[in-house]
């Protein structure tokens, strides 16, 4: 039995492998099957979209403009690329890729200078804490070579096709930003649907697409020519990678209307409750896993081997179970059963960040704040790791040899947790297994402001290779504090941070501004930072979203929202539409958070820079 795992475009978020491929990878080899993963979104925004040759596909859907006027633009990135936007934006409206305009990204006319293209997309990478982190060295081609290397034809100075690859090479070699920024364009103006609707994400999948479907077409003929699978599997993270996982999942049948096509990852769980009500999703795929869904496909792939259906299988939802209302994720297994992931296959050195997962715990142990969009109370209450958990001799044995694999074929020593909360017991015993293995290798992780931090423990930490620990502080006011049900006070929060501080761990925290938070409040927040600096080396403030499944969006009134009517049919699953009357709009929390600008360290603020 042989299966392909693949991850798709287009989430340029993404900073390392995504963990839950390698781990079913893993898992499926462990109980027999042959399996072949690949991250297809990464190799697609460094590999595909880092060449000039690709680009050239869609410069040559643009309108035909004087050259003198690209030149021109060309003289100034930012004006370049509010020309290209307006392009992007022109051909959506003018209906010249049968696509209508998105809503959640403001559009530039044709002309593309009168509106800063980044002022939506900053908004939106505020809200969804999604920001693109690609290096320069991280682009395979140098585009000035490139464009001299196109035909003579493509750089002819008086059309105006020549002219804007003439801009992109010029740029593309200069400004280190330049390609980052045009992703975010690509990103929002060129592969998002228009809505997250199910009829415009289907209608965006369905759409011929002059980057993605040449790249398909290359890898599937690849991966094809050594051997077909009999089952086809698509982790979707994000949103963002919707529409082109359904693309895929309809290029795949085509070519192996045999093969069982079947979708995982964070957004089928999440989209759970609602798959009863998406029964086009069953139109493209086969069946979703929503959960830890290793078990669940092993089981499956065995069925199939026995000449079987899905049918039936726990934790595999197609049509009639989806119909049903039998979509419940399976319990998980033990974490000291699952076997560590295995990466190959995949471009480790392309990722923005050199660093890979370690999974130590599972959930919140505390789980009930009422603003959390990472939370699924119910499956939360079942099976996160208590406060007190431990990891078991076998499990500690477990890590130390993956982390010697990893440095041994990878050449990667730093790791982060990928776990909502993990809890302080078990962040103990890591840095005992450090020092008793002998072990050479740093972490960071998401932590819980906790009385559990005094100081000996912080110098436990830092000792044992903890190099930064990221905190959800939300609001520095202990009223709010209790409204929401944080169950922390503020003064446990500055303890905290002292300590690391003196222990020197870094630290980044979290602030929201969430419904029901009085402005007056955010800013007494940022002004507690900005006091505390020294203790804060990075802060990052973001807005609220309202997540499927969350405590939030199963009692909205608990916040004061008003969720948008036909919500069971916005894919969007981690960031619903609501109304909260008295919130603060987009301008206003840009104007109070950028006054703070020079006062705090805004890592994860997009705000606007140079050039932006």
């Amino acid at each position: 039995m042989r299966i392909d795992l693949i991850f798709p475009p287009f989430d340029y978020s993404v900073l390392m492998p995504e963990l839950g491929i390698p781990l079913l990878t893993a898992n499926l080899r462990r109980a027999g099957f042959e399996v072949r993963q690949a991250d297809w979104n990464i190799e697609f925004i460094v590999r595909e979209l880092g060449r000039l040759s690709t680009l050239t596909r869609l410069v040559d859907r643009f309108p035909p403009a004087p050259a003198d006027e690209w030149r021109a633009a060309a003289q100034d990135p930012t004006r370049f690329l509010a020309r290209f936007a307006g392009v992007l934006g022109g051909l959506a409206a003018a209906g010249a890729d049968r696509r209508p305009a998105s809503p959640s990204v403001r559009r530039t006319g044709a002309g593309g200078s009168t509106v800063d293209p980044f002022d939506a997309i900053r908004a939106v990478e505020r809200r969804t804490q999604k920001s693109c982190h690609l290096r320069p060295h991280q682009i395979e081609e140098d585009w000035r070579a490139a464009y001299e290397r196109l035909p003579d034809g493509l750089r002819n100075p008086c059309e105006s096709r020549p002219a804007v690859l003439s801009g992109l090479a010029r740029w593309g070699a200069r400004d280190p930003d330049f390609r980052a920024r045009l992703l975010r364009l690509l990103q929002h103006l060129h592969f998002a649907p228009a809505s997250y609707r199910v009829e415009d994400v289907l209608a965006a999948a369905d759409r011929p697409d002059p980057l993605l479907d040449p790249f398909y077409d290359t890898r599937l003929q690849t991966l094809f020519a050594a051997g077909a699978p009999q089952i086809f599997g698509v982790a979707i993270w994000s949103p963002l990678q919707l529409a082109p996982a359904l693309r895929l999942a309809r290029v795949v049948r085509s070519l192996l209307p045999r093969a069982v096509v079947v979708a995982g990852g964070a957004w089928c769980t999440y989209a759970a409750p609602q798959l009863g009500e998406l029964p086009e999703l069953f139109d493209r795929f086969d069946a979703v896993l929503p959960g830890e869904a290793d078990a669940a496909l092993a089981t499956l792939a065995a069925a199939m081997a026995a000449g079987r259906t899905s049918g039936g299988v726990p934790g595999v939802v197609d049509r009639s179970a989806a119909r049903a209302g039998r979509v419940v994720p399976p319990a998980p297994r033990p974490l000291e059963t699952i076997a560590p992931p295995e990466y190959d296959g995949l471009p480790l050195e392309s990722y923005p960040e050199r660093k890979l997962v370690l999974r130590l715990s599972r959930g919140c142990y505390w789980g009930r704040c009422t603003i959390c969009s990472h939370v699924l109370p119910e499956t939360n209450r079942r099976f996160a790791s208590r406060k007190d958990a431990r990891l078991t001799r076998g499990h500690l044995r477990m890590l130390a040899e993956h982390v010697r694999q990893m440095r041994r074929c990878h050449g990667i020593r730093h790791f982060t947790t990928a776990d909502n909360l993990v809890p302080p017991g078990i962040l103990r015993q890591l840095c005992e297994l450090r020092r008793a293995e002998r072990l050479d290798f740093t972490w960071d992780s998401l932590a819980r402001f906790d009385r559990a931090y005094d100081l000996a423990f912080c110098r436990t930490l830092a000792a044992g290779g903890c190099r930064r620990l990221d905190l959800g502080l939300e609001v520095a006011d202990d009223a709010e504090l209790r409204r929401i049900r944080k169950g922390l006070r503020l003064e446990t929060a500055l303890r905290t941070l002292r300590n690391l501080h003196r222990a020197g761990v870094g630290v980044m925290v979290f602030v929201v501004d969430y419904p029901g938070l009085p402005p007056e409040t955010l800013e007494r927040t940022l002004e507690w930072l900005a006091e505390h600096r020294d203790l804060v080396p990075a802060v990052s403030v973001s807005r609220f979203h309202l997540a499927c499944g969350t405590r939030a969006w199963r009692a909205p009134g608990s916040l004061g929202l008003r969720p948008a009517a036909g919500r069971e049919r916005d894919l969007n699953v981690f960031d619903q539409r609501f109304e909260s009357p008295g919130a603060l709009d987009e301008r206003r929390f840009v104007a109070v958070v950028r006054r703070y600008a020079d006062r705090l360290p805004l890592g994860g603020f997009a705000y606007g820079g140079p050039g932006e």
